[in-house]
């Protein structure tokens, strides 16, 4: 759905290139944030989106609303959405209420329903997306998104205006997507007969935003995720094979 053209790009951002005029620049070469680096070109935004899925007898809705601050070294995103099912007679409904929080080169994904939290390292991050990437995706060390969406099968619809922001436009894996300064700002999915729509509906850049959007609310139980090395040795792969 959705998730595999996103997660795609993702892993394409993750290696620091550049998307829709945002730039990475400085940065160690372990891929850590230093506190020059700007991931972005503007120093602070709060986008508020709304999602709508639909199809195989699932039907839901949600909001999502991201803050990014210091140029990306500060980002939040926090989701809500709720999907009602019904098979063959059986209804059922599920919730999700997360936050996802970078602050330098820390990481959180909080469940606010359970009160749980796992707290990651955003250079290990980078270390696995390159990993996952490498699967997929060769010598893109200079390669444009452009490059990167045509060489992998997608078609690159040019520039387009939405919500008065000109976003590159491109379908990649069966997900449309408008990408605005290395943001996503709309997502339109239709795959084996499930429809996902999400898409901003205000955005304002350069606002103050509060420090306490970046810390972790009172109440969550944090743990600590494994290293990369540690998954590796999970799943029984080292760097020497």
């Amino acid at each position: 759905m959705k998730i595999i053209g996103v997660f795609f790009v993702g892993c394409f951002l993750l290696l620091g290139l550049t998307s829709c005029g945002g730039q990475s620049s400085g940065g160690d070469k372990s891929g850590a944030l230093n506190d020059g680096e700007k991931i972005y070109p503007f120093k602070s935004i709060e986008v508020e989106y709304v999602t709508q899925t639909e199809g195989m007898g699932a039907k839901g809705e949600g909001t999502r609303t991201m803050w990014i601050a210091d140029y990306g070294r500060r980002q939040a995103t926090l989701s809500h959405d709720k999907t009602a099912m019904s098979i063959m007679g059986h209804s059922s409904e599920t919730e999700n209420h997360t936050l996802s929080i970078l602050d330098g080169n820390d990481s959180y994904s909080i469940d606010l329903i359970t009160k749980t939290g796992v707290k990651g390292n955003v250079e290990e991050m980078k270390q696995m997306g390159k990993v996952m990437a490498a699967s997929f995706m060769t010598d893109v060390k200079n390669m444009s998104l452009k490059d990167f969406v045509e060489k992998n099968g997608g078609t690159w619809h040019g520039q387009e205006s939405f919500l008065g922001k000109t976003c590159d436009v491109f379908e990649l894996m069966g997900t449309r997507q408008w990408h605005y300064q290395g943001i996503v700002l709309k997502v339109e999915s239709t795959i084996g007969g499930m429809k996902v729509v999400e898409e901003a509906v205000s955005i304002k850049e350069d606002v103050a935003i509060s420090d306490d959007r970046f810390k972790v609310p009172e109440g969550i139980t944090i743990t600590q995720a494994p290293t990369m090395d540690e998954m590796m040795q999970m799943s029984g792969t080292t760097d020497e094979e």
